[in-house]
């Protein structure tokens, strides 16, 4: 049409004229040739197929990987009109051999099924981690279906350092810790209607490696830090039943991953951890991983303290933990309603905090570890994502790899994986960077472990990024107040069904004699009492001012991890911050406002007059001091600092933190404040 022809002149190429039929290159019609009656050429075409098996397991075994707890593998869907899987999976070599494992599988996919069942093959070139030489076809399926198809699958081949390719192939492949060995499949009938109901209890975890199974004591340990996530949502949700809180019900294996990921990283040297994450979970991560009071998040609930000013899933917070006997300090940043804004910011902590640390010989990025929590939905619809992802190999800009965990829960507020993105996985845009992607079913606690802790381990070991995609589902609603059903009813019928994450693991952990009924019932009242003690205390809890703080901006940024930090003196006098204050809760007389405003910017007055003032006012502080000329001041930059001696002068701060600090005044003429976005005129919540 752009060359002038009309559509009549047009002619669609003829198919029957075209030296290339369809079954050249169709999949689903290309046929293998016999193999050759010549023994030597028999065994090398063997050979040959069963290694381009192997290599389409490493290569695309996570399509028929088990990693939806709804659905199981990807192939199968809970009606057949369900728009999520949009992959042809027929087309997808390794789902067409294990459709109907472990009742059949199609060999002739690769050109097998003429092959004796108990004939062996030396594929010691193959599996050069493990101890095996010798294997039958069907161990051969057996042992690739467990490795890269089970509860973990991952994507590694698209790295093209081979030495870090082989590091993760021997994780996944070598003959140490693995649970059993790989027998020939049990060929059996095929399942009746209910069967195939029936959610599978197999779990198909690869431990090779350095990666062992859990001790029992680490289990149990695993259990509660399950049973705290679980039963503090239901402890929330039956308190405060009107409120939103953005749990993280069905997703729950996050924090034993988080447990098991920092305490890895601390075995192998990290010393501080920078966490940013949106709001899916973030009152759980704030109570069972930082520690963060119940009663301060309960008396946030009841918003009878209103010195932060800014919703509860926003605020961010400090603590100073110990794993497996090391002190880690660890921070969560702050987060607006902007999903992914908070990314740039953690890795720019890491970085700063690594330089303050390190040397030029040991630039400390073996010391500070960031970790990025991100939704499915933002993951790979949010250009931030790839934005920063771009600088995690560029010398002036790495922090020595970032660890991104994605809470998975296959929906983006009402959109199904379909209508918001073009890749079958949502982690796609990071094989721009070569980052390997492990994913793993949220159902499965170990499983979430073991993958943190290889997360951990390749992080530490080549100081690159790597994604850990955690698949689950969302019980509830965007948040607890809205209803799933109008717009997902197929999917939220199989999850009112569904039994949660802490029943089927502790149905697990019961058959496997580590527990019995009696200790969890223990295990729960004693963490629900724990609960209801701490709740309440809520209403005499009085936080600290700095309790919602990432960290102090002054010093103590650094999380003590280093002895000071050069800073430049940022401070206005308080004269000046009153007169800007003073002007901001004005209103012109001619100007009609709401009562609510009214009252609003009274009460601001009236705690800025007392030297008070909560984050929102000091936004406002901040953004019109900048538009303002500075003005020299006895009182400028004055900083009291309370110690041993009593109150630090300026003049004392100077002196401790030379040469690094300014310590000249430095005028600067009015600075321009352009606010951007949709929320800069209405605000979002009316304390902006």
């Amino acid at each position: 049409a752009a060359r002038g022809l009309s559509s009549s002149d047009r002619q669609e190429p003829d198919r029957k004229d075209s030296s290339m039929s369809d079954t050249d290159w169709n999949p689903l019609k290309m046929r293998w040739a016999a193999l050759p009656d010549d023994a030597a050429d028999n065994e090398t075409a063997c050979t040959l197929r069963l290694a381009n098996m192997i290599n389409a397991f490493r290569h695309r075994g996570h399509f028929a990987a088990n990693l939806d707890p709804l659905r199981g593998s990807s192939h199968k869907k809970l009606n057949a009109h369900e728009p999520i899987y949009w992959v042809n999976t027929d087309a997808v070599d390794v789902c067409r051999l294990l459709r109907n494992y472990p009742h059949s599988v199609d060999l002739s996919v690769y050109g097998l099924d003429d092959v004796d069942m108990a004939r062996r093959f030396n594929l010691s070139s193959e599996f050069l981690a493990h101890k095996k030489k010798w294997w039958t076809v069907m161990e051969v399926v057996d042992f690739m279906r467990e490795r890269y198809c089970g509860s973990i699958a991952v994507e590694y081949t698209h790295l093209s350092d081979r030495y870090q390719r082989s590091w993760i192939k021997t994780i996944f492949e070598s003959s140490q810790g693995t649970t059993h060995e790989a027998k020939p499949v049990e060929l059996r009938p095929p399942p009746t209607a209910q069967m195939e109901a029936m959610p599978s209890r197999r779990r198909s975890r690869p431990l090779g490696g350095s990666m062992q199974p859990l001790t029992d004591e680490e289990k149990m340990e695993a259990l509660e830090i399950l049973v705290r996530s679980d039963h503090l949502e239901r402890f929330l949700g039956n308190k405060f039943p009107a409120v939103k809180r953005f749990g993280i019900e069905g997703a729950e294996a996050v924090l034993p991953g988080l447990h098991a990921l920092i305490r890895r990283g601390a075995q192998l040297g990290v010393e501080g951890i920078e966490l940013g994450m949106a709001h899916r979970g973030r009152l759980n991560v704030l109570v069972n991983l930082f520690g963060k009071p119940l009663g301060a998040i309960c008396n946030e609930f009841t918003e009878s303290d209103m010195s932060v000013g800014d919703v509860k899933y926003h605020l961010g917070t400090h603590a100073v933990k110990h794993f497996g006997g090391k002190q880690v300090y660890m921070n969560l940043a702050a987060n607006p309603s902007h999903l992914e804004a908070v990314n740039a910011v953690v890795v720019g902590k890491a970085r700063a905090k690594q330089y303050f640390i390190g040397s030029a010989n040991n630039p400390g990025h073996a010391r500070v570890l960031p970790i990025l929590l991100h939704g499915d939905a933002a993951f790979s619809g949010q250009g931030i994502v790839a934005e920063v992802m771009q600088l995690a190999d560029i010398p002036s800009y790495t922090t020595g790899g970032t660890i991104h965990i994605i809470i998975n829960n296959m929906i983006g507020f009402t959109t199904d994986p379909r209508a918001s993105r073009s890749s079958y996985h949502c982690t796609n845009v990071a094989k721009g960077v070569e980052a390997p992607i492990f994913h793993v079913n949220g159902d499965d606690i170990e499983a979430v472990m073991h993958v943190c802790r290889v997360a951990s381990e390749w992080r530490q070991t080549f100081g690159r990024d790597c994604v850990v995609d955690i698949v689950c589902y969302r019980r509830h609603g965007h948040n607890e107040l809205d209803e799933p059903s109008l717009t997902q009813p197929l999917t939220y019928a199989e999850i009112a069904r569904h039994p949660t994450v802490l029943e089927m693991h502790t149905q697990e952990l019961i058959e496997q004699g580590v527990v019995n009924t009696d200790k969890v019932r223990e295990l729960s009242h004693r963490i629900l009492q724990e609960f209801e003690s701490e709740y309440s205390l809520a209403k005499t809890y009085r936080p600290a001012p700095s309790d919602w703080l990432a960290s102090n901006w002054q010093g103590y940024a650094i999380s003590s991890l280093c002895n000071a930090r050069p800073y430049n003196l940022t401070g206005v006098p308080i004269k000046t911050l009153k007169r800007v204050g003073r002007a901001i809760t004005r209103l012109p007389p001619d100007f009609t406002a709401h009562p609510k405003i009214v009252e609003l910017f009274q009460r601001r007055l009236d705690n800025l007059e007392k030297g008070k003032v909560d984050m929102a006012m000091a936004e406002l502080l901040a953004a019109g001091v900048l538009m303002l000329p500075m003005e020299p001041d006895d009182s400028f930059g004055r900083i009291r600092r309370q110690d041993d001696d009593g109150d630090r002068s300026l003049a004392d701060t100077i002196d401790a933190l030379q040469p690094h600090a300014l310590t000249e005044y430095v005028d600067h003429p009015t600075v321009d404040v352009r606010l951007s976005g949709q929320d800069s005129e209405r605000g979002t919540f009316n304390h902006r």
